[in-house]
């Protein structure tokens, strides 16, 4: 049995069979992981809040052979930033952020930087001014990933959001669900 121990933020959750979800979690030690959470989709889970996107959690998983998947055992909520989930205007940063981290973030392949930059891009965020530069943290995620060199800049926000669209192969979601 393999046993993984770390701390991570959740960047994606997918519902899996009746009870069940995988969750992607971007961690500080292991990169981008896939986890499945048994038993969260049910009502009476006591994990089932702590596995929101973007809380950062402590966790505990299990894996039974070489490949296959780790089974979330324990989990331990860090942080919530609650203060910034009641804002609309910073819940399509946030969403846009995780679909970002969790569609370019290669799998098993430890990103400090990336990690880093999500932390402290969450800390240093306020509900209340609207500054936030979205793309700013897009140009330094697909720096800190080698897709793009810092030291050129991009001509406006829509060439980065072409260029990034385009290492994706699809269009980014999140946008088309918060439009007016």
């Amino acid at each position: 049995m393999n046993y993984l121990k770390d701390t991570g933020y959740v960047v994606k959750r997918v519902n899996y069979s009746e009870a069940d979800k995988f969750i992607t979690i971007l961690t500080q030690n292991n990169g981008k992981i896939d986890v499945l959470a048994k038993g969260v989709r049910k009502l009476t889970s006591r994990r089932s809040p702590q596995l929101e996107l973007l809380n950062k959690i402590s966790f505990q998983a299990v894996s039974r052979g070489q490949n296959s998947r780790y089974v979330l055992a324990d989990t331990r909520l860090l942080t919530t930033h609650a203060n910034l989930k009641d804002n609309l205007d910073c819940v399509k940063t946030l969403f846009t952020m995780c679909e970002l981290v969790s569609t370019l973030c290669p799998f098993s392949q430890r990103q400090d930087e990336a990690f880093f930059l999500l932390d402290t891009t969450l800390s240093c965020m306020n509900p209340n001014t609207h500054l936030f530069d979205l793309q700013g943290f897009q140009v330094k995620l697909l720096s800190i990933l080698g897709f793009w060199d810092a030291r050129h800049p991009f001509v406006d926000a829509s060439d980065v959001t072409q260029f990034t669209e385009r290492i994706m192969e699809r269009k980014i979601k999140t946008s088309e669900y918060f439009k007016s």
